[in-house]
């Protein structure tokens, strides 16, 4: 089932939505290395989502490793 992937700045509220193929971890924490490796954001990703905010959605249940990848650990 397709859902919707949404990223917000906090600074400057400025938004992305990403369409995705299913809403399961795998599937997110790609999104997010995506978006950070290759996509627009490739070279200021940590300067513009300094913070990542979420709700405790089994979407979300592989966030210590995004964390680790947001750093570049």
């Amino acid at each position: 089932m397709d859902c919707l992937q949404s990223a917000t700045a906090r600074k400057t509220r400025r938004s992305i939505l990403r369409k995705l193929r299913s809403k399961e971890s795998t599937t997110v924490l790609e999104a997010f290395r995506k978006l950070r490796q290759k996509d627009m954001f490739k070279d200021c990703f940590n300067q513009v989502f300094q913070t990542l905010t979420t709700d405790n959605g089994s979407e979300f249940v592989r966030l210590s490793e995004l964390d680790c990848n947001l750093r570049g650990e």
